[in-house]
């Protein structure tokens, strides 16, 4: 886990890749989890949270020996849930500088009719921590099988949504999720392993009096047996300020 400002890769003048100006280095914060290891049990900055008999979070578990730091969200019972998200209520604004969101993440084992675990991963502004249907706000990718077998992605602004089945089909490998919000909160691309599986430009959550958090949530809409798991290896929240705090 990481978090500072100017996220040079090594860059020292221009031209050189990672490079920022001196009198742009404040504009750019960056925060990150490889999910390596957790003291206590705990889960800082993240908070995590799961219903009833569910699975719950695991943090490092050793499910795959490639992939040392990785967290695990499991779901075993109907309408049970497993929540990672910075909190409700949210920490940050959209709108005041392109804001980008990065996740590897992998699904266990897919759904199938009447047994379905939904997965979502993005920016929401929620009263709950699991009811999706309580998110007036937000973008997020989204797998529900029982609306589409494709990755989905969502903007939400004051309850109106503007939904996308894309092409890519879920499956049980790792993949990389991008959600690059612009500088004026106008647009919003969604990727898949590099590629464009989406734009939207329509009901992106810019209000003021509603800031965004970060979210990872997997919940049992139908249960017929098993335990279903979502897995994330890598998270990455850039953020380049049109308005530098210092």
């Amino acid at each position: 886990m990481g978090l500072g400002l100017n996220p040079s890769s090594g860059g020292s003048s221009a031209g050189e890749a990672g490079y920022i100006a001196p009198d742009e280095q404040y504009k750019v914060v960056f925060f990150y989890d490889d999910f390596i290891t957790y003291h206590s049990g705990t889960v800082d900055p993240w908070v995590a949270f799961h219903s009833g008999s569910a699975v719950g979070f695991v943090a490092s578990p050793s499910d795959f020996t490639d992939h040392p730091g990785i967290a695990k969200l499991g779901t075993n019972g109907l309408n049970n849930y497993c929540t990672l998200a910075t909190g409700l209520y949210g920490s940050f604004l959209l709108g005041d500088g392109e804001d980008t969101q990065t996740w590897i993440t992998r699904i266990q084992s897919l759904s199938t009719a009447g047994n379905v675990m939904t997965s979502y991963m993005g920016y929401r502004y929620a009263t709950s921590w699991s009811a999706i249907s309580s998110w007036p706000d937000g973008i997020w990718f989204e797998y529900n099988f029982d609306e589409s077998p494709n990755w989905r992605v969502t903007t939400r602004r004051s309850g109106t949504s503007t939904t996308t089945a894309t092409s890519e089909v879920v499956d049980t490998d790792w993949h990389k999720f991008e959600i690059i919000v612009n500088a004026d909160a106008t647009s919003v691309v969604f990727k898949i392993d590099g590629t464009v599986v989406a734009t939207h430009t329509t009901n992106i959550p810019t209000t003021t009096t509603r800031s965004m958090d970060r979210v990872l949530l997997s919940r049992r809409i139908s249960y017929a047996s098993g335990s279903k798991f979502m897995y994330v290896d890598f998270y990455s929240h850039k953020k380049v300020l049109t308005n530098p705090r210092y």
